[in-house]
């Protein structure tokens, strides 16, 4: 699953828009209807300056920084992304980096009463 989505095979989710902005925003550039099915809107000029600018807007709209968590805790896992991304919403897997970035709140919660979560997480000394 998680090559898979590495290597772009499900570009037409927004979650690829967001964690590898660069390859899908330009990916759309060259498919309008990709744009139209993630729902994001092209620039009327089709100018190599334009296509630079909606590029540069779409990374800065994304976070490329947490595709490697994502990968790091898809790794190995064969089931499917849905029921992984449930556990995660869920808080069954706290302990991974991906869950600190998205649900910060709680993962410091919990980290406040487990120690060896807070180490994991290297918040510890907080």
């Amino acid at each position: 699953m998680a090559e898979e989505l590495a290597a772009g095979r499900w570009d037409d989710l927004e979650a690829a828009l967001l964690l590898w902005p660069q390859r899908v925003a330009e990916l759309c550039w060259d498919d309008p209807l990709l744009a139209v099915t993630l729902q994001i809107n092209l620039p009327t000029q089709r100018t190599k300056a334009a296509r630079e600018r909606w590029v540069k807007e779409r990374v800065a709209a994304g976070c490329p920084d947490l595709a490697a968590a994502l990968l790091e805790a898809l790794a190995g896992r064969p089931d499917r992304f849905s029921a992984f991304w449930s556990e995660l919403a869920r808080g069954d897997h706290d302990h991974l980096s991906l869950a600190l970035a998205l649900w910060p709140a709680r993962v410091v919660e919990k980290c406040a009463e487990d120690v060896d979560l807070a180490a994991r997480h290297e918040v510890r000394q907080f």
